[in-house]
């Protein structure tokens, strides 16, 4: 067994053989077919349909377009993405074990130099300075934690 799993990695010893991935004389390799286009690759017949989002999301992923010259659809993802994070810890969704909150999943395919990094941050600039302001209450409240603890053990 051994010497077969060897074989397999190439290594050459007295014992095993170089593995034969050729294809044999009286068979046909198939022949290579042309390769199937990615579905991102076509662009899109109609254009993203941004009157459907809300009118704060709408001027969100507007205001993102014209500050990154990104994308319709992927300015409107970054809004969309943020959205979902926002709202995910507010909704609940029955599952089949328990309640859970709603998210949602948002892949982004796209080249590169299409400013998917950069609408993102600006989309998520407000949970950003959320984020940092609980940092900082949280420091606080620590601080005055230990001092309190502190405070304890020498009374």
């Amino acid at each position: 067994m051994f010497a077969r799993i060897m074989s397999y990695v190439g290594r050459n010893d007295a014992k095993t053989s170089k593995p034969d991935f050729s294809v044999p004389s009286e068979e046909k390799a198939p022949p290579q077919q042309d390769p199937t286009p990615l579905p991102h690759a076509e662009p899109p017949k109609t254009g993203y349909p941004l009157d459907c989002l809300t009118p704060k999301l709408r001027r969100a992923a507007e205001a993102i377009m014209s500050k990154t010259q990104r994308p319709t659809a992927l300015a409107a993802q970054s809004v969309l993405s943020v959205a979902s994070l926002v709202a995910g810890s507010r909704a609940k969704i029955q599952t089949l074990g328990s309640p859970s909150n709603a998210t949602a999943a948002f892949v982004t395919i796209a080249l590169s130099g299409e400013r998917k990094s950069a609408a993102d941050k600006i989309a998520r600039t407000g949970i950003d300075r959320v984020v940092m302001r609980l940092r900082k209450e949280h420091e606080v409240a620590m601080a005055r934690h230990r001092s309190d603890m502190a405070s304890l053990e020498c009374g």
